[in-house]
């Protein structure tokens, strides 16, 4: 729907939520849309859930590494849980780049995933009528 999406740092927006709040509601009537990246950082995650309109989150990088081990796997489908009772949100669940991290990645309720298990990432880009 919307054809940008910018990315903040949560730790950024924990620091000056109700500024940001306002320069959102200008970037969005400018037909972009707002994301937050390393999300679950700080003691504010909730809060920004809750406080803001915001609804794509980009999880930050510990979340990954809890896929190693079935206990912490389970909390973090617990984490996932309070998130999404808290509202419907949109989470990016990233650097998944070895199998292991990848398949343990279906176990959570996170709709997106990112990383470079199936291909890694290219110096530059290819034009693929050039191949």
């Amino acid at each position: 729907a919307h054809p940008l999406i910018l990315q903040f740092d949560e730790d950024d927006i924990a620091k000056n939520l109700i500024d940001a709040q306002k320069q959102f509601t200008l970037l969005r009537e400018f037909g972009a849309e707002i994301a937050i990246r390393n999300f679950g950082s700080s003691i504010s995650s909730e809060s920004i859930i809750k406080q803001t309109d915001i609804t794509l989150f980009s999880l930050h990088e510990k979340y990954t590494q809890m896929l190693n081990s079935d206990t912490t796997l389970a909390k973090l489908q617990e984490t996932i849980e309070v998130y999404h009772a808290i509202k419907p949100v949109e989470l990016l669940l990233k650097n998944l780049n070895d199998m292991n991290a990848f398949a343990n990645s279906w176990n959570v309720d996170v709709r997106f995933l990112q990383g470079e298990y199936f291909q890694k990432k290219m110096d530059h880009l290819t034009d693929v009528q050039d191949q």
